[in-house]
């Protein structure tokens, strides 16, 4: 990807459960136009933290969701950012945000909420085992 401007530009954190070979300087895409780059993958525990530089002009909802695309079947990885597809977009996306990829049983399982709210506790680790009606974390 081509590098984006940090002035002209501000930075979300993504937390994915696999970055599929995504990299530093990897296109940040919203309808399949390039709109900012990733500027850092690392590990955080059993998950891949990544942080995007995003252009100061692009206008997403606070309630954004990630994905992790391919241009074709051998072309590079990229970030796909969009409007959330089974609720209402609210807000705006803005410096320092995060977005938490929740990934459920492998499947895209939508986790729905009964309101909007911030997750105060995970009560599932990694590996457990889930009844179907399980409590998985408590919001705030």
């Amino acid at each position: 990807g081509r590098e984006v401007d940090a002035d002209a530009a501000f930075e979300v954190t993504v937390y994915f459960k696999d970055v599929l070979n995504v990299v530093p300087r990897s296109p940040v895409m919203v309808d399949d136009v390039t709109v900012g780059e990733v500027s850092e993958v690392e590990r955080a525990g059993w998950n891949a933290k990544v942080k995007l530089l995003i252009r100061k002009d692009v206008e997403l909802p606070d309630n954004a969701i990630a994905d992790i695309r391919q241009v074709s079947l051998l072309g590079e990885k990229y970030v796909a950012l969009e409007e959330p597809t089974e609720q209402e977009p609210t807000g705006r996306l803005a410096e320092g945000d995060t977005i938490v990829v929740v990934e459920a049983m492998k499947m895209e399982n939508v986790l729905r909420a009964e309101k909007d709210a911030t997750v105060a506790k995970i009560l599932a680790k990694e590996g457990d085992s889930l009844a179907v009606d399980a409590v998985i974390m408590e919001f705030a």
